[in-house]
């Protein structure tokens, strides 16, 4: 009986390091709102694509971090269409998403937007 408690508390343990490292690893922001939600804060860009491929002449908006980590944000101009320039500083609030493994920008993860805002 005692082993099975190690092995649970062992496998609780791995499971709360694993998401750590997950979040970090992502940048998952600390500022985290009720079902789910994120704020982030930073500069829209333009997304870079993934590998040395050539770099083509659209532009997908995102978010630049701080830490010069990319987002992609989804359905931004439905939700905040003050925001349509890049180099605005800007907090978005939304579900944040890991990317998906055939996604052409280099980013950490997808923010389906609820509302943004420009900051100073």
């Amino acid at each position: 009986m005692n082993n099975k408690i190690l092995i649970v508390a062992g496998l609780v343990v791995l499971v709360g390091v694993g998401a750590f490292a997950y979040q970090n690893q992502t940048g998952t922001p600390a500022a985290v709102l009720q079902a789910g939600e994120v704020v982030m804060t930073g500069t829209l860009v333009c997304l870079p694509h993934k590998g040395d491929g050539p770099q083509t002449m659209e532009c997908a908006y995102g978010l630049q971090t701080a830490d010069g980590k990319y987002y992609s944000l989804l359905h931004l101009w439905d939700k905040a269409p003050d925001l349509n320039t890049t180099q605005v500083k800007a907090e978005i609030v939304g579900v944040l998403s890991a990317p998906t493994a055939t996604e052409q920008y280099d980013i950490a993860g997808a923010i389906e937007v609820s509302s943004g805002k420009e900051i100073q």
